[in-house]
C-alpha cells in the first residue's frame, strides 16, 4: 500500500514536472508568437510605408511623362516657328529683291528718261531761243518752257526719293526678321543642349525660360502688318 502511494506520488510529481515543462513551453511559445505578430506588423508598416513611396514615384513618374510630352511640345512649335520664320524671311527677302531689282531698272528708266528729255529739252530751248529771236514775246516763252522743264524733274526726283525710302523700311523689316530668326535658332540650340543633361531643377528651370520666351514671339504679327503696309504702299 505504501509502495503504491510512493509510486503514485512519484507519477503525480512527474506529471507535475511535465505539466510546468508545458505550461513554460507555451509561455515562451506565447511570447515567441508575440514577438513574431511584432515582426509582421512591422513588416506590414513598411510595406505600407513602401507602397505609399512607390504611389508618389509613380505620380512623379506621371508628372514627369506629362512634362516631357509638354516640353517635346515647346520643342516641336519652337522647331515650327523657326521653320516658319525661316520661310518668311526667305519670302521677304525674295520680295525685297524684287522690288531693288524693280527700283534698279526704273532708276536706269528714270535715268535715260531723263538724258533724253534734257537733250530733248536743250534742243527745244535752242529752237525756242532762235525762233524767239524772231518774236517780241520770246523773253517769256523760254522761260515758261524752262519752268515747266524744272518741275517735272522735282515730280521725277520726289518719286525716286519715295522708292528709296520704301527699300529702306524692307530692308529694316529684313534686319528685324533675320535677327529674330538667330534668336529663336539659339534658344532651340540651348533647350537642345540642356535636354541632354535634364534633370528635375534643370526642367524647372528651362519650362520657365520657355515661358519667358513665350511673349517674344508674339512680335511676329505687328512684324507682318508692318510689312504688309510697307508692300501696299509700293
Amino acid at each position: 500500500m505504501k509502495q503504491s502511494i510512493e509510486a503514485r506520488d512519484r507519477k503525480i510529481a512527474v506529471l507535475s514536472e511535465k505539466l510546468n515543462s508545458h505550461l513554460s513551453l507555451f509561455d515562451s511559445i506565447e511570447k515567441e508568437a508575440f514577438s513574431v505578430k511584432q515582426v509582421v506588423d512591422n513588416v506590414e508598416r513598411i510595406v505600407s510605408e513602401k507602397e505609399e513611396v512607390v504611389a508618389g514615384l509613380r505620380r512623379e513618374m506621371d508628372q514627369v511623362s506629362a512634362f516631357e510630352k509638354a516640353f517635346v511640345e515647346r520643342i516641336n512649335d519652337l522647331e515650327n516657328r523657326l521653320k516658319n520664320d525661316g520661310y518668311e524671311f526667305q519670302r521677304k527677302n525674295k520680295i525685297i529683291s524684287e522690288l531693288e531689282a524693280q527700283l534698279e531698272a526704273a532708276k536706269i528708266s528714270d535715268c535715260s528718261r531723263a538724258q533724253i528729255e534734257e537733250i530733248s529739252t536743250q534742243v527745244l530751248i535752242t529752237n525756242a531761243t532762235l525762233f524767239c529771236f524772231r518774236r517780241t514775246n520770246c523773253k517769256f516763252n523760254k522761260i515758261n518752257f524752262s519752268s515747266l522743264c524744272f518741275l517735272s524733274q522735282q515730280h521725277l526726283q520726289k518719286t525716286i526719293s519715295a522708292k528709296d525710302t520704301v527699300i529702306q523700311n524692307l530692308v529694316s523689316e529684313k534686319e528685324a526678321l533675320h535677327f529674330e530668326v538667330r534668336s529663336l535658332a539659339n534658344i532651340l540650340q540651348k533647350i537642345q543642349n540642356a535636354v541632354a543633361h535634364m534633370n528635375e531643377e534643370d526642367r524647372r528651370a528651362v519650362s520657365s525660360k520657355l515661358e519667358s520666351q513665350e511673349e517674344c514671339q508674339m512680335n511676329t504679327s505687328e512684324e507682318d502688318n508692318r510689312f504688309a503696309a510697307a508692300i501696299s504702299g509700293v
